[in-house]
């Protein structure tokens, strides 16, 4: 057992058994490495990685390789949900040295004073032996060349992304939008660009608000053809509900069976814009189902878990990905008729590596007594293996969307209300943001919130006043706010982190919406409706990344969304707490892209936008 055994992250836990000599990220590996002359392999990834899995498998379980690396190596694990700063500064160094883009595990092979010379990505077991080999060999013939190799990389990874000037966006930047999206909008499958498929929910909410704009109905379809194509089975679990990450191929049906909780808030969010823009409740039952799913099997005390694996235990007890999910022909054959098995696309030959997926093609209602069948026959499959720490970012994510939820059915409001408190009450310590906690671990949280902490939760935070008119959510929201300015902000250019690693914020929008946009989106909100301070800070950060929006602006979707609410305006309804909330389970309906509320004394309702109120009505609905 190695040092990782003292650590709370589940990821850190799944290596303490490796033969290798793993240290956790710190400074106790950082002085051996100095005091020994050694290099240092650093080894990044997560819980739920399959390739993390196999790396482990194949590499850091070899007792062999083990003992080659412990000899000439200092090595360390990192949990990238821990720590995405640092995982963020090396991921921009591999896409530099590599002309690409990483992803997990990364390997990285640094000096002693943590320059970086080599880095890779998943490495087969023959290669890492050979990698090691040579740059164990290098360090104590070569130090001085690699040294210098090193200087360089790292100078590199510090280069900051320079604008290409300022852009100045006019109401013809809503027709780029659209014809961005229309171009890359998949046609036959939906979704966006080729396989592998992310969810890209910032593209689809995109579409869905140019639709509200413009009213035109291939933008509607784009959004509506994507959640639809998504929800017929293989990324979307039809048995148990919630979503995977991403899809292997361009119809949705094999995923990597990792299930994340920001995927899982952030389609809740776009499957209830469906919803609302189409009246359609099959977009409605999707994001009710995926919410009892995250509430039931996800979360504890109102707090979710980050993430389930993609691996789990198939009968013969061997880990293998998509093992709890898949059913063998003869198990389904025997509980279900001929159509029954075309219905949920089940055959003999399978359609994921002899196994099936259970699959939905013409989106028919199935029977809840078939889903149930479909269940019993998991029940005894080992379930994939959780890591409960709690996030804040994706925690947020999550309850915004249960807010949204409520203001259809009301009987999630009591849910998004505990799990938004009880997020607070562990996130938020003497006027301190912490970024995650191992949800049971008597521990408290050491990590300091990044920029996405504090603009995903400033985001839940308005969607919590919205729909409850409570001041403590709207006022805590413009605290965060102000923090971040101060902490992440320089004139328009937003930091991801700024203390142990000095990160620039992606502004593209990745796995989910950067947080520049997401904070772009608060400073607009906290601009129109309290001080016009806020949006100043909005336009120098559209201002600053215009020169990158302006030539991909569905890449930069969420700061794109930014843009157009300058363009179009919000809708801002004003008036007394009895009257807003007799409209607070409607506004959703409203045929206006960007609606808020804002309590005052008013007994009409006060219409308003950015620069001010511009009309007065007696009733709304």
């Amino acid at each position: 057992m190695n040092r990782l055994a003292l650590e709370d992250s589940p990821y850190l836990q799944q290596h303490k058994n490796n033969p290798f000599d793993w240290y956790p990220w710190g400074d106790e590996a950082f002085s051996k490495a100095k005091k020994e002359n050694k290099p240092i392999f650093l080894s990044i990834g997560y819980s739920s990685c399959h390739w993390c899995h196999v790396m482990e498998e194949e590499v850091f379980e070899d007792e062999t390789i083990a003992k080659l690396v412990n000899e000439s190596f200092v090595c360390i694990k990192l949990d990238k949900e821990e720590r995405p700063d640092i995982d963020k500064y090396y991921q921009n160094l591999f896409t530099m040295l590599n002309g690409r883009g990483g992803g997990w595990p990364l390997s990285i092979f640094m000096t002693s004073e943590l320059k970086p010379f080599y880095s890779a990505t998943y490495i087969p077991p023959s290669n890492f032996v050979q990698i090691i080999d040579y740059f164990a060999k290098e360090y104590q013939n070569n130090l001085e060349e690699l040294t210098t190799k090193a200087t360089q990389i790292n100078s590199l990874a510090k280069m900051l992304h320079k604008p290409n000037g300022t852009i100045v966006f006019d109401d013809s930047f809503v027709e780029i939008c659209s014809s961005n999206l229309e171009k890359s909008h998949d046609k036959f499958y939906g979704g966006f660009f080729h396989a592998p498929k992310f969810p890209h929910t910032s593209s689809i909410n995109l579409a869905i608000k140019l639709y509200t704009i413009t009213k035109d109905e291939e933008l509607k379809q784009i959004a509506l053809h994507t959640l639809q194509n998504m929800s017929k089975g293989g990324l979307y679990d039809i048995v148990d509900s919630g979503f995977c990450r991403y899809s292997v191929d361009e119809i949705w049906l094999v995923p990597h069976f990792e299930k994340m909780t920001y995927d899982n808030g952030l389609l809740i969010e776009s499957y209830l814009n469906g919803y609302f823009i189409s009246g359609d409740v099959y977009f409605l039952d999707i994001a009710t189902k995926c919410s009892d799913f995250m509430l039931s099997r996800m979360s504890q005390n109102g707090l979710f878990y980050s993430a389930s694996d993609a691996d789990s235990m198939d009968k013969n007890g061997h880990k293998e990905e998509g093992a709890y999910f898949a059913y063998e022909y003869e198990e389904l054959s025997s509980h279900f008729d001929d159509a029954t098995l075309k219905l949920l696309g089940v055959s003999k030959n399978g359609n994921f590596e002899g196994k099936n997926i259970i699959r939905n093609e013409e989106l028919a209602k199935i029977d809840n007594k078939i889903i149930q069948k479909l269940q019993d026959l998991r029940v005894d499959k080992p379930y994939p293996f959780i890591d409960k720490k709690v996030i804040t970012a994706w925690n947020a994510m999550m309850i915004k969307s249960l807010f949204i939820l409520s203001r259809t059915k009301s009987s999630y409001l009591s849910l998004a209300i505990q799990s938004v408190d009880s997020l607070i009450d562990m996130m938020w310590i003497g006027n301190k943001l912490y970024h995650s906690k191992l949800i049971n671990s008597s521990n408290p949280p050491i990590i300091e919130g990044f920029l996405e902490d504090y603009a995903y939760l400033a985001d839940c935070l308005l969607e919590a006043y919205k729909t409850t008119l409570d001041t403590k959510y709207f006022d805590l929201a413009l605290k965060l706010v102000d923090i971040a300015i101060e902490k992440f902000d320089a004139n328009g250019r937003w930091f991801f982190s700024v203390d142990e690693f000095m990160t620039e914020c992606d502004f593209f929008d990745g796995s989910y919406p950067s947080p520049v946009g997401i904070m772009l989106q608060n400073l607009l909100t906290l601009g129109s409706i309290k001080n016009p301070k806020y949006l100043q800070i909005a336009h120098k950060t559209i201002e600053f990344y215009s020169s990158f929006i302006a030539k991909e602006p569905t890449s930069f979707a969420s700061i794109s969304l930014g843009v157009l609410r300058i363009l179009k305006d919000d809708y801002i309804i004003k008036s007394n707490q009895e009257n807003l909330r007799n409209i607070i389970d409607k506004i959703d309906l409203l045929d206006k892209p960007f609606v808020y509320l804002y309590e005052n004394e008013s007994e009409k309702y006060d219409i308003c936008g950015q620069s001010g109120c511009f009309g007065q009505l007696d009733k709304l609905f």
